[in-house]
């Protein structure tokens, strides 16, 4: 019975499960001692881990040997994958050995370094009646100390080895400036991996450094390139072999492609996070990052119920002035709060930009509304908008009752909603017209008209008095959230 481990899946969650298990569900898994509570998961572009076999005389060890992979010493080795979507490559994982070792813990000798290649393509029949790589498009040179070497099972396979080797699996983080960006569409690529040894390395070479074979996987076998042996970006591909053993019988080689998802939202401490009436409220992640943000209308209340699971994107982020009776800049001061704060509206397309270098950002609409849910998502602008799993995990935030701002105003800030409607609510949202020290955010007092207009003026002191009488939400003449249909 194989013991569960950490298996990250392909939508970037994460799964105990038996190393079997995890291959079968299209998964990573992450190796021996393992679990989820302290796994970190990314999004899978492409998984074809290591495999087991029962047809291994130490059906403990992974299935396969290592074939010898070393930049500029006889013979690198490369394998095709599947693009269907643009997303960058942004981490890549692979397993290797080296023949002989069974030690757990990594040799001190061995490449000090990797070198790995992106390539094209070139189907077979083209020039061979297999397929192979075509021209390098990419390069990564990094250090074997940087990548996470770790052991995780053995590896053998009859007739080219004596005894099981000691597995390991390498992780490379690539910075985001080197991250990979395909083609969108559906593209096949190569990657090729091999240690490396600078020139002016003794030892170089020696003794050698393998990268794991595993069953057949995808389209043709992994290649042995002996031509270039020393490629470098634009280099093309002039002669090689492919991988079969025995003759006729595939094999690939065993490695990981992930990809960032967009982090999710959070809600701001303190006043900034409380629940609001007309206002969603939160902090956007990914500064630095072009990103869209989406708004599920998860739960509408009566009568809008109908509007519930639609979707909607956040606009331009806009600078608000605190003050009530200004909307836009320049801000006067207000007392014990900052001049302004960042607004947006939603819209029916997703709108890009920098939102994780907003701040705190504060959502508003016709179709934001009392007693709501929202959920609220972010996505790498150069995503595939059509795919769910390229949008982050969910933020909820709800809106309070109708009126509802404060439960009670005895320090400052004011508290945040309480569920019901009272005059402590009345007042609050009268000092804040009047702009008053201690008074609420323009968030939580801005509850007129319609379509909030950032401002807080007689009109939303008389709604919330109204409220406190008994009236309902919509007041009348309100037409309530317009959607997109």
């Amino acid at each position: 019975c194989e013991p569960l481990l950490a298996c990250c899946m392909p939508d970037g969650s994460c799964a105990d499960l038996s190393h079997t298990d995890c291959v079968l569900a299209g998964g990573d898994p992450q190796g021996p001692g393992t679990d989820c509570t302290t796994a970190v998961c990314s999004p899978l572009k492409w998984a074809q881990p290591p495999t087991f076999s029962p047809l291994n005389p130490v059906p403990e060890c992974f299935w396969g040997w290592d074939e010898v992979s070393i930049y500029q010493y006889g013979q690198i080795v490369a394998d095709d994958f599947l693009c269907e979507d643009p997303k960058p490559i942004t981490d890549i994982h692979w397993w290797g050995s080296y023949p002989g070792y069974d030690d757990l813990e990594p040799p001190g000798f061995g490449p000090p370094m990797f070198r790995i290649h992106i390539w094209t393509d070139v189907p077979a029949g083209v020039d061979t009646p297999w397929s192979h790589p075509g021209m390098v498009l990419w390069e990564w040179i990094v250090a074997r100390e940087e990548l996470n070497e770790r052991p995780v099972g053995c590896d053998f396979y009859p007739g080219t080895m004596f005894a099981p080797d000691t597995c390991f699996r390498y992780d490379f983080d690539i910075p985001e400036a080197e991250w990979f960006h395909q083609e969108g569409g559906a593209n096949i690529y190569w990657i090729s991996i091999a240690g490396y040894w600078p020139m002016s390395d003794e030892g170089r070479g020696v003794p050698p450094w393998g990268w794991k074979t595993r069953q057949h996987f995808f389209n043709d076998d992994a290649v042995r390139i002996f031509l270039p042996a020393d490629p470098i970006p634009g280099s093309m591909f002039m002669e090689g072999v492919p991988i079969e053993d025995p003759p006729e019988t595939s094999w690939d080689m065993a490695f990981v492609l992930t990809t960032k998802g967009a982090d999710p939202p959070t809600i701001p401490g303190g006043e900034p996070g409380y629940d609001k009436i007309r206002y969603i409220s939160f902090e956007p992640a990914n500064a630095g990052k072009q990103t869209a943000l989406r708004v599920t209308l998860t739960t509408m209340p009566p009568p809008y119920a109908g509007f519930s699971g639609q979707q909607m994107w956040v606009g331009d982020a806009l600078e608000k002035c605190e003050n009530g009776g200004v909307n836009s800049p320049p801000c006067p001061p207000v007392p014990l709060l900052p001049a302004s704060y960042q607004s947006a509206n939603l819209q029916c397309t997703p709108y890009c930009m920098d939102f994780g270098s907003v701040g705190a950002l504060h959502v508003t609409d016709d179709e934001i509304i009392p007693n709501a849910v929202y959920d609220v998502q972010a996505i790498d602008c150069n995503a595939d908008f059509g795919v769910e799993a390229n949008y982050s995990d969910p933020l909820t935030i709800g809106t309070s009752v109708w009126a509802d701002l404060v439960k009670d105003c005895t320090t400052i800030p004011c508290g945040p909603p309480d569920g019901s409607t009272g005059i402590v609510d009345v007042t609050a949202i009268l000092d804040k017209f009047k702009n008053l020290p201690g008074a609420v955010m323009k968030s939580r007092a801005d509850i007129d008209p319609n379509l909030p207009d950032w401002l807080v003026n007689i009109t939303d002191v008389t709604f919330c008095l109204d409220a406190f009488l008994g009236f309902t939400y919509p007041p009348p003449g309100w037409t309530g959230p317009g959607g997109c249909r």
